[in-house]
Parts: structure tokens; C-alpha cells; sequence
């Protein structure tokens, strides 16, 4: 059986005893190609070039059945590539082959508490990072806030930023509610949603003063200075502080991790005024921790 270009299991031996998928070892051009439009077709460019880049470096990998290097590398780095290549498994029609190849080399994805992903040492050194980076960052530095403050993902983040500064029903003011939903096409993405953020309204006004840069332009400035993009370590930030005010299930509906069952909550005044007030406990933490560089005084309690 032929799928996309590759033989179906026939049965030659790869490593561990893992029936290989192919008798091709090599992922071609041509089926690159073909997985890219496929990928245009479901999922966003800045998702999409991740994936082609770890699909590039470890397809042949996969098709070989020989998944040793994806076990040698470090936590985060493997979730990358198991991602890219479930996805690449789907395009070939053979997810059942992903799965029996990633149990049979004992890899699994790390489900971590929203509690413990920033410890007390990674937290000082994200608030580092966050001053250094405002520097550099200049009149955008701004965003940094954003993020910190919403939790958002960085394109989601410059998404919203855009429609700040054109929209004005988009930011409700009296609940200092960033209304995602009213845009599906932008936030309620097939694996990635957000539905609503809670963002302080200084913030908001201003980011409407100011144009939305594009990410490359915040990349280049920061890779300049030789500073990494550590915007998704500020998301998780977000979520080990606001685990100490908010439930773990309102934690995954502002992040965007669960559906919008909890979104007719946001109907309930009583409700939005009670969230609304514990995160901004968690804000009063986010500050200080932030801040720590600048002081020396702020106490570090992740």
C-alpha cells in the first residue's frame, strides 16, 4: 500500500524491532512540499515553521522506526519534535505507527501543574530577562506588560494588541475584559483558543497609542543584544502565580486549554467581578516579582 508517497509497513526491521514504515529511510523534497501545503491548509506560520523544522531533522528518524535522538534531548526540545512529527504521522495517515514507535522508546508528553513549571530560581532569572528586554525593547517594551499581565501566547498577544489599537468594542472597560471571542477567526484557533484575558486598563491605553510591531521585528531586536525570546516563559509565569488565586480549571479556560463551557460565566456579573479581583491579587505578584531586579527588595515566592 502506497500513502503520500511512502510504502506501507512491509515489514523490514528497524531499531528495538520497531516495524519501519518504509523501505524509504529519506523524507524527499516533494513529500516536504506536500506536507507544507497540507500544514497551510490547518495551522498558522509560525506553528507551521516549527514543525517543518523539526520534520526536516527528524523525519528520517521516524521513517527509519529509530527514535533514539528524539530520547536524548531535554524536556522541552522533545516536546517539539513529538509534536512535529504526530503531525507529520497524521499527513502520512499513520498516527497508529507514531504512537507504537513513541510507547515502544518510552517517550510521553510531560503533563506539568500549572504550580510548578516556574520555580523559585527560573522565576528570578525570567525576572532578569524581562528588564534586560524592556530595555532593549525600547517604546515596545510595552508588550512585555501585556504578556505578563494576560498570559497570553505571543501571536495571540500581537493579535490583540492590533485590535486595541483599531477596535474599540473589542476591550470592555468596566470588566477590564479583552474580548477574544468576538474574533473566532483570529483566537478560536482548531488547537489553539483564547476566549477572554483580563488586561489593566494603563496597559490597554498604552498599547492603543502604539502600533503593533510584527514578531520578527521584536525577535531581531532582542537577537541583536544577543538576549533570547522568552516571551512563552512570561505565560507561564502568569500561570504559576495566578494558581495561588485562581482555580486550575479558570487557569485552562484564560490560557485557552479547555472550551468554552466556562465562557457563559462571563455572563455572570457577580462571577467576572470575583475573577476579576483575584487576578488582580495575582497582578500585585507579577509586579513585585518583576520588579525584583530593580529593588533588590521583592520576595520571590514560587
Amino acid at each position: 500500500m502506497i500513502l503520500n508517497g511512502f510504502a506501507g509497513v512491509d515489514g523490514v526491521s528497524g531499531v528495538l524491532g520497531v516495524t519501519r514504515l518504509s523501505n524509504v529511510s529519506k523524507v524527499s523534497g516533494r513529500v516536504l512540499r506536500e506536507f507544507e501545503r497540507w500544514l497551510k491548509e490547518r495551522y498558522r506560520s509560525s506553528y507551521r515553521r516549527v514543525v517543518l523544522q523539526y520534520v526536516k531533522r527528524f523525519g528520517d528518524d521516524f521513517l527509519r522506526g529509530d527514535l533514539s535522538r528524539v530520547v536524548a534531548l531535554s524536556g522541552k526540545a522533545r516536546m517539539h519534535v513529538l509534536d512535529a512529527l504526530a503531525c507529520f504521522s497524521k499527513y502520512l495517515g499513520r498516527y497508529d505507527y507514531y504512537a507504537m514507535l513513541k510507547k515502544r522508546y518510552g517517550l510521553r508528553y510531560e503533563h506539568r501543574d500549572s504550580h510548578l513549571i516556574i520555580d523559585r530560581m527560573d522565576a528570578t532569572g525570567v525576572a532578569e530577562w524581562f528588564m534586560k528586554a524592556k530595555t532593549v525593547l525600547g517604546d515596545y517594551n510595552i508588550f512585555l506588560d501585556f504578556l505578563a499581565y494576560t498570559g497570553l501566547r505571543v501571536e495571540e498577544a500581537l493579535q490583540s494588541w492590533k485590535l486595541i489599537h483599531s477596535e474599540d468594542g473589542y476591550y470592555d472597560h468596566a470588566r477590564m475584559v479583552l474580548q477574544h471571542y468576538k474574533h473566532p477567526d483570529m483566537f478560536l484557533r482548531r488547537t489553539k483558543k483564547a476566549y477572554i484575558s483580563f488586561a489593566p486598563k494603563h496597559i490597554v491605553e498604552k498599547l492603543r497609542s502604539i502600533q503593533a510591531p510584527s514578531y520578527q521585528y521584536l525577535r531581531h531586536k532582542l537577537k541583536k543584544k544577543k538576549l533570547p525570546t522568552r516571551f512563552s516563559d512570561l505565560r507561564e509565569l502568569w500561570a504559576s502565580i495566578m494558581s495561588r488565586h485562581l482555580q486550575q480549571h479558570e487557569i485552562d479556560f484564560i490560557q485557552g486549554r479547555i472550551g468554552n463551557v466556562f465562557l457563559k460565566h462571563y455572563y455572570n456579573p457577580k462571577y467576572v467581578e470575583d475573577l476579576k479581583e483575584r487576578i488582580e491579587k495575582g497582578w500585585k505578584e507579577i509586579e513585585n516579582l518583576l520588579r525584583i531586579t530593580l529593588t533588590g527588595v521583592a520576595d520571590v515566592k514560587i
